[in-house]
């Protein structure tokens, strides 16, 4: 049967005893002295694991028996393995050591170190760990001998099982939801999340409140804010489990929720509010994730945070051009990695593929702005807006108070999820292209019409469960619907204004009308020459179209974008294409190309120039 050390320890030792072991290891970390029953228990035992094998402990050092009179020393000390552990991320498991050592010449135990097993045979982290005590007798294949003896003695160690990731995992047909605390829908799960931040996401392990209270609880949040503010966020909370029955289904959301508001609007405080559905985040200064993280953290943490929600902080406006950029790219990749499902692709220095991060969960990012981004990076995130206003301040107060009860109402969600877990993926499938057919004939970027559909999908659900538990009824949940649809309908029209105002052809329009109508830019009649010293001469017109020439419109639109710390999206060519396909602009058809520049007689000689012939109508 195998011993349990920490409870050799706790048998061997009063409670006094026990604590001044503890303060004399705090005080000496690298190497502590132990009283003598407790050195010889541990001799005594690894000792006994060797009986039978050709290593023992002989004058102070283990030893390989050659013959019995000749022993080979490989080190004064013994390492032996108190645990293994394998950690699991749902993509790869991992395998890691926790192990210890005593020495032979003095009556002294080293700490416990925890290494990955692939680092454990060549024994390299002796010397970091213990320091100069530890020593190894030199030789080609001493090392390998101490390995082999290590494992020998540790044979009958600990295994553990850990998983390093939240959300849903299948274990041997049954499918259960992993939290910093373990398991919902089995016992005796052990889950080890990477930082004190994402240790926060626990559930409760209790029955205390009574889940229709801790429903209408969670209702209340409801009115914290607008709806147009508040209906998005719980929806949220009812989306993020359903990511993965979303991606069995073949339609995982790929967006991201942007609550923008100016500072001192609370939209850090109400973010928390609503994340408690999720753990201990009782607070903005709890949020797990902000943008003074690096962005390698905030991707291993949207891998980690697999079918959570996961709020990152702060995007905030400064004068340093080299933190605003920084931000900025976070939020892009951001962005992007939500937007695509896809994490970033690193090479190793043999030129093998990292392990890539991809999220796994949903995203919520709160800041005083948005990313300065293109038509397609827009897209992939639905801004929702907060004046200093929006946020009724008394019943946000209420809430926080009440925060608690949020993540039993999350627990309740999950439970009632579990047994329809298997028919979940064809069930969504079918309300989301329900609500994304809603949309199908509205002027609206076809991903916010997803993402519309998918915040309905996950309040939908949400709101069945409040019915479940008689915290609404079935009236009621139709009306909450009905508000959503509405508030979520003028969300998704005010988002795809925005969209369109990052559309390079409008870009392009909105600035030439500007610089044309400041006189920054020079156009002549298209029978006049231009002065020769006219640095910002763009074209010609005359009574229904430009003649630009491309490099120099293009040059001025350009500079007149960088001065407000903006970069054009497009290049020229790109851009006169886009041009062409909306008609703004005249074409040459050959019978082999289509060429977006046409040729025109320009000027009091009347030469022929290869012109961009833009209709003046285009700028009105």
């Amino acid at each position: 049967m195998k011993e349990n050390r920490i409870e050799i320890i706790k048998e061997a030792f009063s409670e006094k005893e026990l604590s001044e072991l503890k303060t004399k290891g705090e005080q000496q970390p690298h190497i502590t002295a132990l009283p003598k029953s407790l050195y010889e228990t541990i001799i005594t035992k690894y000792q006994e694991n060797i009986k039978m094998t050709n290593y023992t402990l002989y004058d102070g050092h283990l030893c390989l028996k050659k013959s019995p009179e000749d022993y080979l020393h490989l080190c004064n000390f013994i390492p032996f393995i108190t645990r293994e552990t394998y950690e699991d991320d749902g993509v790869e498991r991992k395998l890691f050591y926790h192990i210890s050592g005593a020495l032979l010449n003095q009556e002294c135990i080293f700490p416990e170190i925890y290494i990955p097993a692939e680092n454990f045979p060549a024994l390299n982290w002796v010397q970091p760990s213990w320091g100069l005590r530890a020593n190894i007798q030199p030789g080609a294949s001493i090392k390998d001998r101490i390995r082999h003896a290590t494992q020998i003695m540790s044979s009958d160690c600990e295994r553990d099982y850990i998983y390093a990731h939240l959300g849903w995992r299948k274990i041997y047909g049954e499918w259960i939801y992993l939290h910093a605390g373990g398991a919902i829908g089995k016992e005796n799960i052990t889950v080890k999340l990477e930082s004190n931040q994402l240790e926060k996401y626990q559930l409760p392990t209790d029955e205390k409140v009574d889940l229709k209270q801790a429903a209408r609880a969670s209702l209340e949040l409801l009115k914290t804010a607008d709806l147009e503010v508040t209906l998005p966020l719980i929806s949220m909370v009812g989306l993020a489990p359903l990511c993965e029955p979303l991606r069995l289904a073949g339609i995982e959301p790929a967006f991201v929720l942007w609550l923008a508001g100016p500072s001192g609007s609370r939209k850090s405080s109400l973010a928390a509010c609503f994340h408690s559905h999720f753990g201990l985040f009782c607070s903005g200064k709890d949020l797990p994730a902000s943008f003074r993280d690096t962005m390698n953290a905030i991707e291993k943490k949207a891998f980690i945070t697999k079918d959570s929600l996961l709020v990152v902080d702060d995007y905030h406006p400064t004068y340093s051009s080299q933190e605003s950029k920084r931000m900025e790219q976070i939020a892009q990749q951001i962005l992007r990695g939500y937007g695509d499902r896809v994490g970033r692709s690193r090479m190793k220095a043999d030129t093998s593929l990292q392990k890539t991060y991809p999220p796994r969960g949903i995203c919520l990012i709160t800041g005083e702005d948005t990313p300065k981004a293109g038509i397609s990076t827009t897209a992939r995130f639905l801004e929702i807006e907060l004046t200093r206003n929006s946020i009724n301040l008394e019943r946000l107060k209420s809430c926080q108070e009440k925060n608690h009860w949020y993540s039993y109402a999350y627990k309740g969600y999950i439970e009632w999820l579990i047994p329809q877990m298997e028919q979940l993926p064809t069930v969504l499938k079918k309300m989301f292209n329900d609500n994304r057919n809603r949309y199908l004939n509205k002027e609206t970027h076809g991903r916010v019409t997803e993402t519309i559909s998918w915040l309905q999908v996950g309040l939908e659900l949400l709101l069945a469960f409040y019915v479940e538990v008689q915290a609404i009824d079935s009236i009621q949940k139709e009306k909450i619907m009905a508000l959503a649809i509405e508030n979520l309908d003028k969300t998704a029209k005010k988002h795809a204004f925005n969209v369109n105002s990052h559309d390079p052809v409008m870009l392009f329009i909105e600035g030439l009308r500007d610089l044309i109508n400041s006189k920054a830019v020079s156009t002549y009649d298209i029978k006049e020459n231009p002065y020769s010293d006219d640095r910002h001469f763009i074209g010609w017109e005359d009574n229904e179209y430009y003649y630009f020439l491309l490099a120099n419109v293009m040059k001025e639109i350009n500079l007149f974008f960088q001065g407000q710390g903006q970069r054009f999206p497009v290049s020229k060519n790109m851009l006169s294409k886009m041009l062409a396909e909306r008609q703004m602009i005249e074409v040459e058809k050959s019978e082999n190309e289509v060429r977006n520049t046409v040729r025109a007689y320009v000027g009091k000689e009347q030469k022929q120039s290869r012109v961009m012939k833009l209709k003046k109508a285009a700028l009105l």
